[in-house]
């Protein structure tokens, strides 16, 4: 993982080539997140980046949480939080992970589809 000051000053580009194409895909993503800081706005450099991460994205055969390489158990119950979080309150969240967690005891799933409904 690279640091975003890593690529703030040209210094490394995706387009440099070498690593895997993941490795390349974060440094353009670092890049092209320095550009949206440095020119807030339309910029022929911002543009660039844009274009490079959507050709390095397409480029990444299986990202991380893909059948090639399966996201641990504990980055799944992160991401489902921090999904998850923006939807629901605090409480419901609670109930709502340790019912989807504990699926395989539940009676039924109705349980479940309510605290997802509300």
């Amino acid at each position: 993982s690279l640091p975003i000051d890593a690529v703030t000053d040209g210094s490394a580009r995706a387009e440099a080539g070498g690593g895997t194409p993941a490795q390349r895909l974060e440094i353009a993503r670092a890049q092209l997140e320095s550009y949206r800081l440095k020119f807030k706005a339309d910029h022929p450099d911002l543009r660039a980046a844009e274009r490079n991460v959507r050709e390095l994205e397409a480029r990444v055969p299986h990202g991380r949480g893909g059948p090639d390489r399966p996201l641990p158990p504990e980055a799944l119950v992160e991401k489902f939080r921090d999904n998850a979080r923006r939807a629901l309150p605090a409480a419901r969240l609670t109930a709502l992970e340790r019912a989807a967690l504990g699926l395989d005891r539940l009676k039924s799933v109705r349980e479940l589809m309510r605290l997802c409904r509300g």
